[in-house]
């Protein structure tokens, strides 16, 4: 379990990741990311299609990143996202 000192650097780290990845245009829908540290994975936001009250929708993506170094973290990320988006 990692500590709460832990938690907020990876939720920075992602913040930082989704600003990142909303420059290109491959992830215009994404809307952010956080980690759920009693699962140990990287939930990724996204935006969806129009429902019929005219707004999008959102939809989550887990990531496992369970014992991942914030390297092997964000390069999980970013593959499981690129293959989803892509």
């Amino acid at each position: 379990m990692k500590s709460e000192f832990q938690v907020q650097q990876i939720e920075v780290m992602l913040k930082h990741l989704t600003l990142a990845f909303r420059h290109c245009n491959l992830y215009n829908d994404l809307k952010e990311m956080h980690y759920n540290k009693e699962n140990e994975t990287v939930e990724v936001i996204y935006w969806g299609a129009m429902n019929s009250q005219h707004e999008r929708e959102t939809y989550k993506l887990e990531v496992n990143v369970a014992c991942d170094s914030y390297a092997a973290m964000i390069h999980d990320v970013e593959q499981r996202v690129y293959k989803f988006f892509s």
